[in-house]
């Protein structure tokens, strides 16, 4: 509820943003841009927009200023950007918290999307769960039995979690960790029976005779392991939550500005050597048009929310 209280308020102070809109000709930008992320320094979201950072500033010919404003899943960089002057040099980064807390999209402009990615599900190679109708046949038959490790809230893998207990019926056991080291092995160690991990950490366990990976929450097979089917694949309501990550600006802001950035992300991420990079990360780039933002935007919203209400899964 607190995030929601944040977002009603970053409505009111977009308000007055708008009276007091700049345009931007076709000089922008004149000076540095900064870009605000929901996520403290070192994580993947921060490693990327850093990966970009100085091919981004050479397309721009300014400097490209990265703030870490982690906190309140997300509301802390979106409540900045909504209450900042609409010039252009103020942008930030939003992802699936984003999606899942806020109320409208109102107080931004949709510039561009960065990157995405795909989530594998996978158990201890030893374990008898061989596939996803094994895993809903021992979550039935032995009522929390199958736990998994789970690395926070808001993330895709809470999400994903919800959509097929509630799509099948059954309940996982979530056992929280810090981060994936730990988790990881504890998976391999039998102490928990399932991991969600990113296609290279699946691969290379499963290489090593470790893990089993069982599914892919996307709408298509991996590309590290075409031989694991997708959860539609398998017979189940199809589940394609993965995570990923856009940028915004506040409400009115210029069109020139908005297209010369997504331009020069769309550039950037299109060069082999950026793009082999970020894969190497398990990001794909995916450029879309400021507009094809704004619905991906409106759909994240609205399914993740209604996911949240089925389900009453809690993101706090």
């Amino acid at each position: 509820m607190q995030a929601r209280r944040l977002f009603l308020g970053a409505v009111a102070s977009a308000a007055a943003c708008l009276a007091a809109t700049v345009h931007a000709g076709d000089g922008w930008p004149q000076r540095p841009i900064h870009i605000l992320l929901p996520v403290a320094a070192g994580g993947t979201s921060d490693a990327s927009t850093r990966l970009v950072q100085s091919a981004l500033e050479k397309r721009l010919g300014q400097p490209v200023v990265i703030e870490n404003r982690p906190g309140g899943t997300g509301t802390v960089v979106a409540n900045l950007v909504a209450s900042a002057s609409p010039d252009g040099y103020t942008l930030g980064m939003v992802n699936m918290p984003f999606a899942a807390t806020a109320t409208s999209l109102k107080p931004f402009t949709p510039v561009a999307f960065f990157l995405q990615s795909q989530t594998v599900w996978s158990v201890r190679r030893s374990d008898g769960i061989k596939n996803l109708a094994d895993l809903v046949r021992v979550a039935k038959a032995e009522p929390g039995a199958v736990s998994y490790a789970f690395g926070g809230r808001a993330q895709a893998s809470q999400f994903s979690v919800a959509a097929f207990e509630r799509d099948n019926g059954i309940k996982l056991t979530p056992v929280p960790y810090r981060g994936a080291a730990p988790a990881l092995t504890d998976v391999v160690g039998g102490q928990v029976r399932m991991l969600f991990s990113t296609p290279t950490t699946a691969a290379v366990y499963a290489k090593r005779g470790d893990l089993r990976p069982i599914a892919v929450a996307s709408s298509r097979r991996s590309r590290l392991m075409p031989d694991v089917p997708t959860v539609a694949e398998q017979g189940f309501a199809p589940i394609d939550i993965g995570e990923w990550s856009a940028f915004i600006g506040p409400a009115g802001m210029p069109e020139a500005a908005v297209q010369t950035f997504n331009a020069a992300l769309a550039e950037v991420v299109a060069d082999p050597q950026m793009r082999r990079k970020l894969e190497g990360l398990d990001l794909e780039p995916r450029p879309m048009k400021p507009a094809e933002v704004g619905a991906f935007l409106e759909g994240q919203m609205k399914f993740l929310q209604q996911l949240i209400s089925s389900t009453g899964m809690q993101l706090q």
